[in-house]
């Protein structure tokens, strides 16, 4: 068992590389099919701050009851958490892209590429890699 100094000397002297977010290279099939070749993202774990942010943007007050946007949640995730798995940026926040799909701005570029099944699906492999599913913690057993 690690003492408390124990840990507080792992963190000092931590690489904080080593720390970085979790990621998961995934592809999406009917991409690969489309193309004939493996269609690749990179998925990257969110920081709070920037989760926090998100869940945010997707309550509305309108009426009595505050209501929360499911697809615009999806939507989020996908553009802040999906990365190019060959340069590391940011999928859909690629100009040249938009330009080519003729639409506005990532969010759309999104919506036009991907099906609603292929969002959702990206949206929770970014959720499970923020930490909200799985076995993340375990009780210590003395």
């Amino acid at each position: 068992i690690m003492t408390m100094s124990n840990i507080i000397d792992l963190l000092l002297n931590a690489d904080l590389e080593q720390i970085e977010r979790p990621s998961k290279e995934v592809e999406i099939k009917r991409l690969s099919n489309v193309f004939g070749e493996k269609f690749t993202v990179l998925c990257k774990a969110l920081t709070y701050d920037k989760y926090s942010e998100i869940q945010e943007n997707c309550i509305e007050i309108t009426s009595k009851e505050p209501t929360f946007d499911l697809q615009k949640l999806q939507i989020e995730l996908v553009f802040n958490g999906v990365f190019n798995a060959q340069d590391g940026t940011r999928f859909f926040s690629n100009k040249e892209l938009h330009k080519k799909f003729k639409v506005p701005h990532g969010k759309e570029f999104i919506k036009k590429l991907l099906l609603s099944g292929e969002i959702s699906a990206l949206a929770d492999t970014i959720t499970e890699l923020t930490g909200f599913k799985g076995d993340l913690i375990e009780e210590v057993k003395n």
